[in-house]
């Protein structure tokens, strides 16, 4: 069965299969259907909704959201997730990271509202000129605040007890835009994907997934290594940018506290004493902050809505202290948009931004 549906702003063309909620997609929708059927409990029911799918034909979600709600609320699933993490505690140190590869986070309901979607924007910058960012009539949300909402699987990844996620830092992140976000609940997918030994250090790549955006945060342990792991693969290092436009940004002394408002607790960004500990003159400005700040400016230089990210990659390779000025240089030559954030003589950001 097919289902037809105006939305506002958006007529689906005839024929046109709606899966899940009204506006996700028939890719969007496959890609969480596969993911479910692979999974030993999945129903004949969900198996025989994706056959329908790839015969091209369309279902009701109310066909399909009762099979994907007892999938997730599964004994059985829910169980195989506690004996796995329960193994991991069990075990020694080394072998606590070795064993995080592959972990299964398990599966969170996300849901914002529009102020949450406007205080994001505010705390990334926006001016309230940008209405179509700052005021519920007619609201966009930015694509990155998408990695902020995923945040809850670096903390259980955390929770799991390999390491002290107080001092972990979050040195790179990806993002992959699949369709808008919406002030509506959500399912998101949590997995650790890989585990890396670099010998003083460990680095930790965290994934989330949604019908709307996937995402990869990638954590490092400072001081612990040496435990066995496989290194990293090789990076290729970009040739030096040559910016096609540049400009700055004030990044003001509270910015921090604001951003922190938005879901990202650590404590990194609020405590001096956590600061300290960790070799830092003080809270510093979350990681994601300043990708989304970038994200924000990349837009305005090559003359994209900063609403229409399609793809962005990005390394955070020096702290950001509130009170600075951020400079930024783009190189817009390119399909993907280069940018590079630095303080000072200090490169703080590199990375790239697609647009639609």
């Amino acid at each position: 069965m097919v289902l037809q549906q105006e939305l506002p702003g958006r007529e689906l063309p005839p024929g046109a299969a709606v899966v899940v909620r009204a506006g996700t997609t028939v890719e969007t929708a496959r890609r969480m259907l596969e993911a479910q059927s692979a999974d030993p409990e999945a129903t004949a029911a969900t198996k025989s909704l994706l056959a329908s799918l790839d015969r091209g034909e369309g279902f009701d979600p109310a066909e399909w959201q009762p099979q994907r709600n007892a999938l997730l609320a599964s004994p059985a699933r829910r169980g195989a997730l506690e004996a796995r993490r329960a193994a991991i505690q069990q075990g020694s140190g080394r072998m606590q990271l070795k064993d995080l590869a592959g972990c299964d986070l398990g599966e969170r309901l996300v849901d914002f509202s529009p102020d949450d979607a406007i205080l994001y924007a505010l705390a990334v910058g926006t001016s309230a000129a940008q209405l179509d960012l700052v005021y519920e009539q007619d609201l966009r949300v930015l694509p990155v605040y998408g990695c902020a909402l995923g945040l809850w699987a670096v903390e259980a990844a955390g929770e799991l007890g390999a390491y002290d996620r107080t001092r972990s830092l979050h040195v790179g992140q990806s993002l992959t835009v699949h369709e808008p976000l919406r002030p509506e609940p959500f399912e998101t997918h949590g997995s650790i994907r890989s585990v890396f030994d670099k010998g003083r250090l460990t680095i930790v790549e965290i994934g989330v997934a949604a019908t709307s955006f996937e995402a990869t945060y990638t954590v490092l342990l400072p001081g612990i290594g040496g435990w066995g792991g496989e290194p990293p693969p090789p990076s290729e290092q970009p040739a030096p940018l040559v910016p096609s436009w540049t400009g700055t940004v004030n990044i003001g002394p509270d910015a921090a506290a604001l951003y922190r408002l938005t879901g990202d607790k650590h404590p990194v960004h609020i405590d001096p004493a956590v600061a300290a500990a960790m070799g830092l003159d003080g809270p510093i400005l979350h990681g994601l902050a300043t990708m989304g700040i970038v994200a924000r400016v990349v837009a305005a230089a090559v003359g994209a809505h900063p609403a229409d990210l399609s793809a962005s990659r990005v390394r955070f390779s020096n702290p950001v202290y509130p009170g600075c000025e951020l400079r930024i240089a783009v190189d817009a030559g390119t399909d993907a948009a280069r940018a590079q954030a630095s303080v000072e003589d200090a490169t703080v950001m590199s990375g790239e931004f697609t647009f639609r």
